[in-house]
């Protein structure tokens, strides 16, 4: 992660938002503002932010729920 012109990057790809905005949730997502992101990158269209955790993420990272549904990432 970096920061360069007012711009943060994972890796060199942009984000579209600023790192100091990330809370992170643990396994594989984040949380910014109302939107959740899985790795930074793809944004967890159906996702509610309110209800939104992560599911066990010190053992397994990507399998997580929210009050309407159960993501599991790859």
């Amino acid at each position: 992660m970096a920061t360069s012109r007012g711009n943060d990057y994972v890796f060199d790809q942009k984000l579209d938002y600023r790192l100091a905005d990330v809370k992170e949730l643990g396994g594989l997502y984040q949380q910014v503002g109302d939107a959740i992101y899985c790795a930074y990158f793809q944004q967890v269209e159906a996702a509610d932010a309110a209800t939104f955790e992560v599911l066990h993420a010190e053992r397994i990272g990507n399998l997580s729920r929210d009050k309407n549904h159960v993501y599991f990432r790859q």
